[in-house]
């Protein structure tokens, strides 16, 4: 990310339940620690409003940040940690493939202009992702909306987010069937809650290889990324990469 004080890395730290692909920002910070951790995981298991509330297993890799006490705190509030082999991120193949998508589709497009830019981008491509991308594995349509009746005669329309960096084509919906238009706000108030019934974690592959999906239907996945530009030139963007934390050198 690009600061005024230069060249900075912010961490994201995000759940996707491997059932449904709903994915979840648990969190954004420049220099995660212990306590912020453990904050993390109080949060993530909270009764009321906590995406872990009803989930049993949580898979992780080894990042030394899902420190012992993290974990007691999952355990405390019903979820049970799954710690993964070293070097197998195919165990947790939801949230690997998650972690290619939105480097490929978003932030290796931009260059983040500061903490605020960094969270406008994320939320708006998990809005994207939600709402408005297909998902083959999920027989190739939205994540949280049903299609409405199509009208054939209506012209396409477009919708943008990010100015243009991503896109939603679509066609007016037949009388009575509503419209694609509608506020989101509209849209929220309709969704069913969703039944998270296991988890599982695991931190953003460092380089972006084959990605095998999980036999297992049930679950989350997470992780954390760090937008980064290496090299700025006056007149444009040498190049803009998207770092990845994790243990063994980035």
């Amino acid at each position: 990310m690009l600061t005024l004080a230069g060249l900075k890395r912010y961490l994201v730290f995000f759940v996707i339940e491997r059932e449904t692909r709903r994915v979840t920002i648990a969190g954004i910070h420049p220099q995660p620690y212990g306590a912020w951790m453990e904050q993390l995981a109080r949060n993530l298991t909270d009764p009321v409003e906590g995406c872990l509330r009803t989930a049993a297993p949580l898979i992780h890799d080894r990042d030394p940040l899902y420190t012992r006490v993290f974990g007691e705190i999952l355990t405390g509030g019903g979820v049970q940690p799954i710690r993964l082999p070293p070097k197998s991120p195919n165990l947790n193949a939801y949230a690997e493939r998650f972690v290619r998508s939105i480097k490929e589709e978003c932030l290796r497009r931009v260059v983040p202009l500061g903490e605020a830019h960094v969270r406008q981008l994320v939320h708006e491509f998990v809005e994207h992702d939600h709402h408005e991308r297909n998902h083959q594995g999920r027989d190739n349509q939205l994540l949280q909306r049903p299609p409405p009746p199509v009208n054939p005669d209506a012209d396409v329309e477009r919708r943008e987010r990010l100015g243009g960096l991503l896109s939603f084509y679509y066609r007016e919906a037949a009388r009575g069937g509503g419209s694609l238009s509608a506020p989101y706000a509209q849209e929220a108030a309709a969704r069913a809650p969703l039944d998270h019934n296991s988890v599982g974690v695991g931190r953003l592959p460092r380089t972006s290889g084959r990605f095998s999906y999980s036999r297992r239907r049930s679950g989350h996945g997470c992780g954390f990324c760090a937008p980064t530009v290496q090299s700025l030139t006056p007149r444009r963007v040498a190049k803009s990469t998207f770092r990845l934390s994790g243990s063994g050198p980035a």
